[in-house]
């Protein structure tokens, strides 16, 4: 008997190093370690080898395809033709989308919706990308079999625009990058805040930098901050010299899963008080390395964590100035942590990855 072939819309996982790339190669990374029986058809407009895609290029039960002739349309329709010249049994898109036709060739479907960003934080989007965004997601939600979102709170948002796809929605939590899962735990020694994102509105850094400078100069933080930005950054860094508090934060960018690590290790705590979520993956990161985190109380950040974190008001610097004298104890931190390695099950890759094998045998049943 042949092998099931599942296809992968594979351009985040070669072209992201975080966010939507994280997600593809840490879900293709535990289907190869798990689902033998499957064979992984990779479409990306450009095959990039480096450290993080390198082992999955060379993986025997994976093939990469990118398009023959130019490659502006072929995500959105033209790579249909290739799904049918390789008989692809199920096609899922990892990022929000559905090549244009796929539902009249008998190819199964499958399609993770991330989050709804564009619809949520509108003003973070030109007006061409809020309307290509819609139509993208409108066509997902309507072509697709099945839909994957990572939280009941993404589902929730989802079902509000789309209430027709509620029967074929099906919540699939994220499991952490294999690299991340293997390494030594924190210690609790570390002295400085961590913050790990995109340095944008949403991701709320200014309400960080308010709370360092609410508290007395001699308890405040060194505070890492990892990811890039722009407009939003500027003005972060404008704030951060406005308050006197320049010595108090380092920004890095560009790092690699490493370097990432390393800093999880040695933080005293993650920061995260975001406006808002699909999921939120660097809570779940800090949490499987022994690291208490402090999230806002916005969309799908309580329920990821759990009993796990101390919980803020996303608008009010003073709850984080509380928090951030809170942490100091080290009540604070064995009380967070009391039972997290049972709360990561959850975000296990085995279990996810038999989810993975429940729903595939369930489309081609």
């Amino acid at each position: 008997m042949s092998k099931v072939r599942i296809g992968f819309d594979a351009k985040r996982l070669f072209f992201n190093r975080e966010g939507l790339g994280s997600y593809a190669r840490t879900l293709i990374h535990d289907i190869l370690t798990y689902l033998p029986e499957y064979e992984l058809h990779l479409y990306t407009p450009e095959l990039r080898r480096n450290e993080m895609t390198a082992p999955i290029i060379e993986h025997p039960q994976v093939q990469v395809h990118t398009p023959e002739r130019g490659s502006m349309f072929w995500r959105s329709k033209g790579m249909i033709s290739d799904l049918r010249r390789d008989n692809i049994n199920i096609y899922w898109g990892l990022s929000n989308e559905l090549p244009y036709g796929i539902k009249k060739e008998g190819i199964h479907t499958i399609v993770t919706i991330h989050d709804l960003i564009h619809r949520k934080f509108p003003a973070q989007f030109k007006l061409a990308d809020r309307m290509v965004n819609r139509l993208k997601f409108t066509h997902a939600t309507q072509a697709s079999d099945l839909i994957i979102v990572p939280s009941s709170n993404t589902k929730d948002d989802l079902l509000s625009y789309y209430p027709e796809a509620s029967s074929k929605t099906k919540v699939m939590y994220q499991s952490v990058n294999p690299q991340i899962r293997q390494a030594t735990k924190n210690t609790g020694q570390g002295e400085y805040l961590l913050f790990v994102g995109t340095i944008n509105e949403r991701k709320n850094l200014k309400l960080l930098i308010q709370a360092l400078g609410n508290m007395k100069s001699e308890d405040r933080y060194k505070v890492k901050v990892v990811g890039e930005g722009k407009k939003y950054k500027r003005e972060c860094l404008d704030m951060i010299d406005g308050l006197g508090l320049s010595d108090h934060f380092d920004f890095v960018s560009n790092v690699s899963t490493d370097e990432l690590i390393v800093l999880y290790q040695n933080a005293k705590c993650l920061v995260f008080p975001s406006h808002y979520e699909g999921f939120g993956i660097p809570a779940i990161e800090a949490l499987t390395l022994n690291i208490p985190v402090i999230i806002s109380n916005s969309t799908s950040l309580p329920e990821i964590i759990g009993q796990h974190g101390i919980v803020i008001d996303n608008f009010r610097a003073e709850t984080l100035t509380n928090a951030l004298y809170h942490i100091k104890s080290k009540e604070c931190r064995s009380k967070t942590l009391i039972g997290v390695e049972d709360h990561i099950k959850k975000f296990d890759p085995q279990t996810i990855t038999l989810q993975v094998k429940g729903l595939i045998d369930s489309l081609l049943n």
